[in-house]
């Protein structure tokens, strides 16, 4: 039985927004389980990932991590049609576009650029420029950020496996498709990864509703306001 809900909402509208809020998504994941190096300090965008998730659980207000936008976002928003065209062309695979998909028993979710046959299979697009595209097709395997961001939309989704595409029409060889199938114990480890962050988000979100507490129990008080004239 599955344990995902489908929402057919465009993704980048405000109801798309609002589903994410509190949720780990793919487009974090990376950082959600990038561990700290031995010997230093956990990572700062991994503290700021869970600090943002639990403001937004605490506020139910999506934080900026969904809005940014610049030029190769853009970009990547403009070809992703195109590139799932030539996907579809090359595989002779049907791709189904869906909004976003949330976990029924943990708080996250995924924004899948393609599905096919019915949740089997996903399609992550990437639309860069040639330089980038010219390193992807020149190396063997998916890119460590990529890999999981894909193995975080099939921990969502239960597919079986992600088509990795990088799309870049000015240059000689515009698509590559590579296929990420990942091993029994790559989805083992990263469940064990991202539920340790999970329950971080949780112990965070409980510290900022005390310290909210503390706040608003001082607010009136006459010490208080004497500190802040």
């Amino acid at each position: 039985m599955r344990q995902f809900s489908v929402h057919d909402v465009e993704q980048r509208t405000p109801e798309w927004f609002t589903l994410r809020a509190g949720r780990v998504t793919g487009s974090v994941a990376y950082e959600a389980i990038t561990p700290r190096k031995k010997g230093s300090d956990e990572l700062a965008a991994r503290r700021d990932l869970r600090f943002q998730i639990a403001l937004e659980r605490v506020t139910g207000v999506p934080q900026p991590r969904y809005v940014f936008e610049n030029a190769d976002t853009k970009r990547g928003k403009e070809l992703e049609p195109a590139a799932l065209a030539a996907y579809e062309q090359q595989t002779a695979l049907v791709v189904k576009r869906i909004g976003f998909v949330s976990h029924d028993m943990l708080p996250i979710g995924y924004s899948p650029d393609g599905v096919i046959d019915d949740f089997m299979g996903l399609v992550e697009v990437k639309a860069p420029r040639p330089r980038m595209h010219l390193d992807y097709l020149e190396q063997p395997q998916i890119h460590e950020k990529h890999r999981l961001q894909a193995l975080h939309g099939m921990f969502v989704t239960e597919a079986s496996w992600c088509d990795f595409v990088s799309f870049c029409p000015d240059f000689p060889i515009p698509l590559l498709i590579r296929r990420y199938t990942p091993t029994t114990q790559e989805r083992l480890v990263y469940e064990m990864a991202l539920r340790i962050f999970l329950e971080e988000c949780d112990k965070e979100e409980a510290a900022l509703r005390e310290r909210l507490v503390r706040v608003r129990g001082c607010e009136f008080t006459s010490d208080c306001h004497r500190r802040f004239i």
